[in-house]
């Protein structure tokens, strides 16, 4: 028997002490313990969990508030040659992870409902996720003759799969990141050197969400300059300007810089038969081509003026507002591109409000005003009721035509002189001002707009 201060004895009571308090631990908060089980098919509404033909008695290891998600799989079990199925529900309330049959996953049971995650990354590809966790079967062709009801049914079926699908898998592309050196080193210092050199030089990965077919969510930075990216039907480590459908944002640094796969990008009313047409670029008094070079990383980051810009393209781009306004605003221009044609079209009204209004670029020469139609019908009216007023007087002989002559008291040369200046045609017209001029052309003429003009006619 251990007498009283025995370090023995003190030791064994600690023991014992210990071991009963994680007993109490585990009933009170059991750990969770995750095995591995195999895909078999996945439900994704409630119409498809409720025509399968699954023992009832499954359904008690799931407490489904919706079918979507639902799995059937086999708990991986080299032993068990009956490969019972058993049903798992996602173990995240707000993720819903892509899983497709015979991809591997983990699951777990909580209070008799099996959960899941995955599928795992077997493959490091996010379009194949195979189940490789049990040896193969057979490595020559004899022993892919196995018999296909034997209790090694599944075992084969999950390898004729993995090599069937080694033929496609590489339809797309893990998404990886490409180095942007302009971008990543615009805060670099210079000289740089120490542990700034280390820090510079480790670089980071991106936060990625990945689906199977070349659809994703990038969370990125290049450097110290965040970017996001939503991308579908891309195949590449990184995303393109050319491929399926994009919604970029980033924060600094030219669409080539951004895009180094797309440096010759062009917008598609800038290409082809339509190049050097795209929309023009105003800036002050002096007007070109889109900016390409907007946000070009500079020397000299102090120097940077333009950092953020946004990039959306598609085949095909719809807006549609079901029931208020769509509103599209801009602190400076809004430049609008066509490769052939463009229409608007409305129930209502159309109210075009603006300084000036060109119709054509060479309106802006501002040689062609538009015609007042109102002021004109005036005018008109006003050259035939004069033309009313004339008569004519016979020759004193009596013999050849008569000579026209002013019902009034007025000269008929004055008259005429009269009316030319009331209408403002004394004089030819001179146009004058720039294309953002709320000046009136001179000479006034009643007729002719001061804000809207037109091309001339092609000779």
């Amino acid at each position: 028997m251990a007498s009283y201060g025995d370090t023995t004895a003190v030791k064994t009571i600690f023991e014992v002490a210990n071991r009963q308090k994680k007993a109490r631990e585990v009933a009170s908060n059991p750990e969770n313990i995750y095995r591995r089980g195999r895909v078999n098919r996945v439900f994704t509404n409630s119409a498809e969990l409720s025509k399968a033909t699954i023992d009832p008695n499954k359904f008690k290891k799931i407490n489904p508030g919706f079918a979507a998600g639902i799995i059937e799989f086999y708990p991986a079990n080299e032993f068990n040659p009956k490969e019972r199925t058993e049903l798992a529900q996602p173990i995240d309330t707000h993720f819903t992870p892509a899983i497709a049959h015979n991809d591997m996953i983990e699951y777990t049971t909580v209070d008799n409902i099996n959960y899941y995650r995955g599928p795992i990354n077997t493959n490091n590809d996010p379009t194949f996720s195979p189940d490789t966790g049990i040896s193969k079967l057979f490595t020559n062709a004899t022993k892919k003759a196995i018999n296909m009801d034997s209790p090694g049914k599944q075992k084969v079926e999950r390898e004729l799969f993995a090599q069937q699908m080694s033929t496609v898998k590489q339809l797309f592309q893990k998404s990886g990141k490409v180095k942007k050196p302009e971008i990543e080193d615009a805060l670099k210092p210079n000289p740089i050197n120490g542990w700034a050199r280390e820090l510079f030089g480790m670089g980071s990965s991106d936060m990625i969400f990945e689906g199977r077919k070349g659809n994703s969510i990038r969370l990125g930075q290049d450097g110290e300059f965040p970017n996001v990216k939503i991308a579908n039907n891309s195949n590449g480590l990184e995303e393109k300007l050319t491929d399926g459908s994009l919604i970029a944002m980033t924060s600094n640094g030219n669409l080539k810089q951004n895009f180094p796969s797309d440096t010759a990008f062009k917008l598609s009313c800038d290409s082809g038969e339509n190049e050097g047409k795209g929309p023009e670029m105003a800036s002050g008094n002096t007007e070109g081509q889109f900016d390409y070079e907007y946000a070009t990383v500079q020397p000299d980051i102090q120097q940077q003026e333009q950092f953020n810009q946004m990039i959306m393209q598609s085949d095909r781009i719809i807006l549609d507002s079901q029931d208020e306004d769509v509103t599209v605003s801009s602190n400076r221009h809004i430049n609008i591109g066509a490769g052939k044609n463009m229409s608007i079209t409305n129930k209502g009204y159309t109210v075009l409000e603006s300084k000036n209004i060109y119709i054509g670029n060479k309106a802006k020469e501002r040689t062609q005003p538009m015609v007042l139609g109102t002021e004109l019908q005036k005018a008109l009216i006003e050259i035939i009721d004069f033309i009313g007023t004339l008569a004519y007087t016979a020759p004193a002989s009596g013999l050849g035509p008569g000579t026209p002559c002013f019902s009034g008291t007025t000269p008929l040369a004055a008259a005429i002189s009269q009316l030319k200046r009331g209408l403002g045609l004394d004089t030819e017209f001179e146009p004058s001002g720039e294309p953002e001029s709320l000046e009136a052309e001179t000479p006034k003429s009643t007729f002719l707009s001061s804000k809207h003009f037109i091309e001339p006619n092609q000779e």
